[in-house]
């Protein structure tokens, strides 16, 4: 009985204890916080880099290898594999039509440009896969 009563009256263990339950919990949050920091700044970079490519498309609108570059050049940590080609699409009225033809409504011509990167998180794993995407009009 004197025993057990003994350690009854302790506390000196009880934030050793304290500490090993919450250290835990506070690392997991911790190390998500990285994650959804990292996915932040990889999607902010991958914008930015579509938004260069579509502002080189506003001056040359024509020249796909040259907004694939623009956009490559804005982050170069880019791999060509993240940026496919910018995507032309033109438009007369309602309808879809190629870029040289003629349009006697205004032809409505638009570059749209796309970076992706996958990256490696430790806990969240739904923030794998970023994309910056810009659309321009340029006519």
């Amino acid at each position: 009985m004197r025993l057990a009563g003994r350690f009854r009256d302790r506390r000196t263990g009880s934030a050793v204890l304290e500490f090993a339950l919450l250290a835990p919990i506070f690392a997991l949050i911790a190390v998500g916080a990285y994650d959804f920091g990292n996915a932040l700044q990889t999607s902010m970079r991958l914008e930015r880099a579509a938004r260069a490519g579509a502002q080189f498309a506003l001056v040359q609108p024509s020249d796909l290898a040259g907004i694939r570059a623009a956009a490559i050049a804005a982050w170069p940590d880019l791999r060509v594999s993240e940026v496919p080609p910018p995507r032309e699409q033109c438009r007369c009225g309602d309808e879809t039509i190629a870029c040289t033809a003629s349009c006697r409504d205004g032809l409505q011509w638009t570059v749209t440009v796309t970076a992706t990167r996958r990256i490696t998180t430790l806990v969240l794993p739904g923030l794998t896969a970023r994309t910056g995407t810009a659309t321009v009009r340029v006519r």
